[in-house]
């Protein structure tokens, strides 16, 4: 276990105990201090398992290293499917002129086929770091990207590989990638993982180009499950979440990187409301074992309706942040 004497973020020494969180999904270790700094407002384990002890809370079977297989079918392109990302999205999928009127035809589509889509740019570089077995990139490689991705489990770097995507096993301030290599680098739930996220943003920022894009996927802290749930709320996840962050917080930690947050945009899932529920339930009763109630119909479908209307008003569980170099103070854009 090591102990942090200064704030990541701001360097700040002064913090107060926020609460105590545990792993509630695989069951390993006790409980751990969350404290918040009082300079900056970050949240984070403290003390926590160094590089090394945190390893044993990532069990074999954890999701993200498990996932298998190559491009799902929302990236197998139709005829529709790819004139809407060439349409919309920049994609090199022809040479078609993309008039207004084909534009006005195709908007109704946009969201329900393509609305997760990152905009192809550059040469098509896209980083991934934490990468898992890779299903995203061969996913991103089927529609034309150049993937690249780092992760630190080797059973699923081998996975990736058998994919086709080129892997880097360790951290990416390891990697060695070349200066303004990459168009897109996309973290999506790593930033609340790593025990250095000023120094991963840092070296993303070096290897990004600069007129490149960061797409960033954390849990938020200012969520409505997290208010209501507190200690049981699901994306805690201590210790393998090392931070959690807010809004605010998240773009102080981008401008400290060199970064400006272009937009923000709340994608949660409806595990949030059920697992936080399912947390909140265990405890209450010492209930063990299967909870078929949690995945019924019903729960579902209020879980759906609850994370619409709880992203709607900006109070989801998990955020996007699309970000830009700034150089000079201002953006690239």
């Amino acid at each position: 276990m090591e102990t942090l004497d200064r704030c990541e973020l701001c360097r700040g020494t002064e913090f107060s105990p926020f609460l105590k969180g545990r792993d509630r999904l695989h069951g390993i270790g006790s409980e751990f201090q969350l404290v918040r700094c009082l300079g900056c407002g970050l949240v984070f384990v403290n003390p926590r398992p160094d590089r090394e002890e945190i390893k044993g809370f990532y069990p074999p079977g954890y999701g993200p290293h498990e996932e298998s297989g190559g491009p799902s079918h929302r990236h197998r392109l139709s005829p529709l499917r790819r004139r809407i990302y060439s349409v919309f999205y920049n994609y090199p999928h022809g040479n078609q002129r993309n008039g207004i009127l084909l534009k006005m035809l195709l908007l109704p589509l946009k969201w329900a086929v393509a609305r997760n889509t990152i905009a192809f740019q550059g040469e098509g570089k896209i980083l991934d770091i934490g990468a898992g077995s890779g299903s995203f990139l061969a996913s991103m490689k089927a529609l034309g990207w150049d993937p690249y991705g780092v992760d630190i489990n080797p059973e699923a770097i081998e996975r990736a590989r058998g994919l086709g995507v080129k892997m880097f096993l360790g951290e990416v301030q390891n990697a060695s990638f070349p200066e303004r290599f990459f168009d897109v680098i996309t973290l999506r739930a790593v930033l609340e993982h790593v025990h250095q996220p000023v120094e991963t943003l840092q070296t993303v920022h070096k290897i990004l180009k600069d007129q490149g894009m960061v797409y960033i996927v954390v849990p938020n802290l200012a969520s409505l499950n997290f208010w209501l749930f507190g200690r049981f709320w699901y994306a805690l996840e201590a210790p393998r979440h090392l931070y959690t962050y807010s809004p605010n917080v998240m773009r102080r930690l981008a401008r400290k990187a060199g970064f400006e947050v272009l937009s923000m945009r709340f994608r949660s899932s409806t595990r949030g409301l059920r697992a936080s529920l399912q947390y909140w339930y265990d405890e209450r009763k010492g209930f063990k074992g299967d909870r078929p109630f949690m995945s019924s119909k019903a729960v579902r479908l209020v879980g759906k309706i609850w994370r619409r209307t709880t992203d709607l008003l900006r109070l989801g569980d998990m955020v996007e942040y699309r970000l830009v170099k700034m150089v000079s103070g201002r953006s690239m854009t």
